[in-house]
């Protein structure tokens, strides 16, 4: 039996449906493909999605594991990823399946606990990623930002963390679901820190805090999801952190996002088990009021520009305005 696209087939949709349900995943709405493994009788045995550079929703019946059904669905999605130009591509699974997809070519990045693993299918992916990161010296810290748009805010955070390091490494998040461009963003922050002492401006690469990370497909409940996606993130910060030398984690307090500050706690209760210290600091208020990225979308998408270059650096308003 091969593995094919299902997606349009309502028929097979609808047992794809199922089969995810019986195995207790849940429908991810967003695929960019679908493929399945249909018996002899016509009956839809095995599935899964494409989405980005990640494979998502597999399940295979009961009936048919130890079959080889996951190597021929798996070779099949591959197969698109890299038609599509996506050499590197991501799992994240169950713990219990781990050593399934180790079989079929998936190398571990990081795990919580039982709860997910993240896996690559390029051996020394992620080690080779930690390698080519610039190092500093001294006392080092890390700040991870997305920076959708870098703020005074980005730069108050980066100005305490050089207050009490010798070097802060700046991880901008690589995920390309924001409504600057990574590129842009990764010019705003190198351009807004260039001034501070020791800053050093990385990307995360797909490693940190990506779609491929995020687990929620075979999670119950969003909070769930949140926590295990915020423990498989700080597993992957503690190991660069190893290998960069970093003692120091500095996040910025959040006034208005639940899952930030699930993102916060997660971090400040694993990262010292490590020997790492998780440092917040208040965010930056201008008139009385927190200065956010977000405001200064919407007041952007409102067409108020001075207001919202009131929360921006130079440097990021002169990006803007090449932009716009």
């Amino acid at each position: 039996m091969d593995a094919v696209r299902i997606d349009s087939s309502a028929r097979l949709m609808a047992e794809r449906d199922a089969l995810l349900m019986r195995s207790g995943i849940l429908r991810e709405e967003q695929a960019d493909a679908v493929f399945g493994i249909v018996n002899g009788e016509g009956k839809l045995v095995a599935c899964g999605n494409c989405r980005g550079c990640s494979l998502r929703c597999i399940a295979v019946d009961e009936s048919c594991r130890g079959e080889d059904m996951l190597s021929t669905l798996v070779s099949a999605m591959l197969e698109y990823q890299f038609m599509r130009g996506i050499s590197h591509v991501f799992i994240c699974t169950k713990a219990k399946n781990a050593p399934i997809f180790a079989g079929i070519g998936f190398y571990e990045v990081a795990r919580a606990g039982d709860a997910a693993v993240l896996m690559e299918n390029r051996r020394g992916g992620f080690g080779g990623y930690i390698a080519a990161l610039e190092r500093g010296s001294g006392v080092q810290g890390a700040i991870v930002m997305n920076a959708n748009p870098f703020t005074l805010g980005h730069r108050y955070l980066a100005q305490r963390a050089a207050e009490s390091c010798d070097s802060v490494h700046i991880f901008v998040v690589r995920d390309d679901a924001s409504e600057f461009s990574f590129e842009d963003r990764l010019r705003m922050v190198r351009e807004g820190v260039k001034d501070i002492r020791g800053a050093i401006v990385h990307s995360t690469g797909l490693y940190m805090v990506s779609r491929a990370v995020f687990p929620s497909y075979f999670l119950k409940r969003t909070e769930d999801a949140t926590a295990v996606q915020a423990a498989l993130d700080a597993n992957v910060f503690i190991k660069i952190a190893a290998a960069l030398s970093v003692s120091r984690r500095f996040i910025g307090s959040e006034p208005f996002s639940a899952v930030t500050n699930e993102y916060n706690r997660v971090l400040m209760d694993t990262l010292p088990k490590h020997g790492i210290e998780c440092r917040e600091t208040e965010r930056l208020t201008i008139n009385g009021c927190a200065v956010s990225a977000s405001n200064v979308r919407r007041l952007l998408a409102s067409g108020d520009k001075e207001r919202a270059f009131a929360l921006l650096p130079p440097s990021t308003q002169r990006i803007i305005e090449q932009i716009l």
